[in-house]
Parts: structure tokens; sequence; C-alpha cells
């Protein structure tokens, strides 16, 4: 079954408060925020998934999870909603993890970082020059 994982991605983009955040930020009501925090939405409105997106500068991929505990809905191991719709990690508690951090670790930390991001601009960059060539075929 299609989960959503937006706590998770919230505090994982650093919001501490994510409720207010998307009350502010996505012109949520309170209401509606609180269902979709807790889990206890049943749907999502395009336009409120939408603005989530634009926001967070992520895809719709980025916020649900395929729940795989029910026989219902149950889907075989390689199916593209196990293998892309990723369960929400269980380590939420990352940013306490880097406060405690030494003034080492965290240059340490900041070159993995940076060259993470470098390996991931490198990925985009040519994703896009294959595109390209496509196009020209």
């Amino acid at each position: 079954m299609l989960k959503l994982k937006l706590n998770e991605v919230l505090i994982a983009h650093g919001k501490k408060y994510p409720q207010s955040w998307l009350q502010k930020t996505c012109n949520l009501t309170r209401s509606k925020t609180q269902n979709l925090l807790t889990l206890n939405q049943k749907s999502i409105a395009f336009d409120d998934l939408s603005k989530i997106c634009k926001e967070l500068n992520c895809t719709p991929n980025d916020l649900f999870w395929w729940d795989n505990s029910s026989k219902k809905s149950a889907l075989p191991e390689w199916h593209e909603c196990l293998t892309k719709l990723k369960k929400p990690s269980n380590d939420s508690n990352w940013i306490s993890r880097i406060e405690t951090l030494d003034l080492e670790d965290i240059e340490e930390l900041k070159k993995s970082m940076e060259k993470f991001e470098k390996q991931k601009i490198e990925k985009i960059m040519k994703q896009q020059g294959d595109n390209t060539n496509e196009d020209i075929s």
C-alpha cells in the first residue's frame, strides 16, 4: 500500500517544525497538515502535492513509500514501487548527531558532502548530455 513519508522528508530537509512550515510555506490548513503528518490523511490533492514538491525541490516519489506488509496489497520484490519508493529511514535523529560532532569530524563530513554533490552534478550533466544526443538523433 502506498504511504506518505512527509514528516521524515521535512525533518531531513531541516524543517524543525514541519506542521508550521507546511501551513506557512504551502498554505495548508492546520487540520490538513496534522492529518498529513500523523498519517491520518487517506488522500492528498494534486495541488497540495505540487506545492510541497515545489517548496522542497523534490518529486512525489521522494514523498511516498510502498508498504509491502499487507497481503492484500503485496507486490513481488522486483516491482518498481518497491525499488523506487523506499521506506523512510529509522534514523530521523541525524541532525542532533551532527550537532555532537567535533570540528575535525565536521570537516571530514563536509568533504564527503562536497564529493557527493560533485558526483551528483556530474551524473546530472551526463544524463542531460545523453538526452541531448537522443534529441539530435
